[in-house]
């Protein structure tokens, strides 16, 4: 029996999943099982309520231009819960190797979240 529980929000994990997220929940299990700990995972999209009271960490990631557009879209619907969880537990920003065109554009709207 694990010691500890821990609740994964992957946020938008079906449209921005570019830049080895997926890979990033594989170490998180890997490392979580090595301390008797387990990892639930839950994708949160586009038109799905986040609430970050259900969370113990989020996952943002990256991904293509067109994804990006249609996630600032949805971002707004999301705005209290993300500043919630950022707020309460902090951020590890990551910085972009080749931001796409539609990237600044996310980045206003992450911006204007937090």
């Amino acid at each position: 029996m694990t010691k500890y529980h821990l609740n994964l929000a992957h946020l938008y994990g079906d449209l921005l999943n570019t830049y080895s997220d997926v890979g990033n929940i594989i170490a998180l299990r890997y490392y979580a099982k090595q301390m008797d700990a387990d990892i639930a995972v839950k994708v949160v999209s586009i038109d799905e309520e986040f609430n970050p009271d259900e969370f113990d960490m989020a996952l943002f990631g990256g991904g293509q231009d067109y994804e990006q557009l249609v996630v600032s879209k949805d971002l707004p619907n999301k705005k209290a819960g993300i500043r919630t969880i950022t707020v309460s537990l902090g951020t590890l920003p990551l910085k972009m190797k080749k931001p796409g065109r539609n990237t600044m554009a996310l980045k206003i709207t992450m911006a204007r979240l937090i």
